[in-house]
């Protein structure tokens, strides 16, 4: 498949630029980590989203074996038996997402205002087909990520925290911007400039 990419680049994610809000929009407000990004215009994250990302991994990491997943659900759930019981991949499952193919699960549960607010922490192999797409069409805070030593961020159980400890160990994350049906599939890649600058994508 041929796509035309617009390419944007950012040294500082809290800082005035042209890919996002990153602290308003995506409640990700940290310093002196750089992006960059990349668009398909008149395409939404629906239909290239898998493709893309996919397509941005094999070119920064082409002997990548795991890719790195963290997701919270945006609702606050109730504290009961069914919730308790399922969890947050459980849930996820009932929504049509393959979380058979998602290896090293792990589920999160912390007390809200109202609820329970659930996040999860995984790992697939990126010839999975469809766990990708699954995820970025059912659940709106799901964050990707690839590195050699971030198997100790498996123990963050809240998304910023999750990210710092893999920008620490050298990963990048990867979001994708925008809602579901948004003409424009954007993938932003995040990380230290210097990680970024390695993957020769700064």
């Amino acid at each position: 498949m041929t796509t035309k990419l617009i390419v944007r680049h950012t040294r500082d994610i809290s800082c005035s630029n042209e890919i996002a809000d990153f602290g308003t929009r995506y409640a990700i407000d940290c310093e002196n980590i750089s992006a960059v990004s990349w668009e398909v215009p008149g395409s939404s994250r629906r239909e290239l989203g898998e493709f893309l990302l996919k397509k941005i991994i094999r070119e920064i990491s082409p002997n990548c074996l795991n890719i790195h997943v963290m997701v919270e659900l945006s609702a606050e759930q109730p504290n009961n038996a069914i919730v308790k019981y399922k969890k947050t991949w459980g849930l996820i499952k009932d929504c049509g997402v393959k979380v058979d193919n998602i290896d090293d699960k792990f589920n999160f549960e912390r007390k809200g205002k109202s609820g329970l607010i659930l996040s999860g922490i995984g790992s697939f192999k990126p010839s999975q087909e469809d766990v990708i797409s699954g995820l970025i069409n059912k659940v709106e805070k799901v964050y990707f990520s690839i590195g050699n030593d971030i198997g100790g961020c498996y123990s963050s159980s809240v998304p910023i925290d999750w990210m710092r400890c893999v920008w620490d160990n050298g990963g990048i994350v990867f979001i994708l911007l925008g809602y579901f049906d948004e003409p424009a599939c954007e993938v932003v890649a995040m990380g230290h400039a210097t990680t970024l600058t390695s993957a020769r994508i700064l």
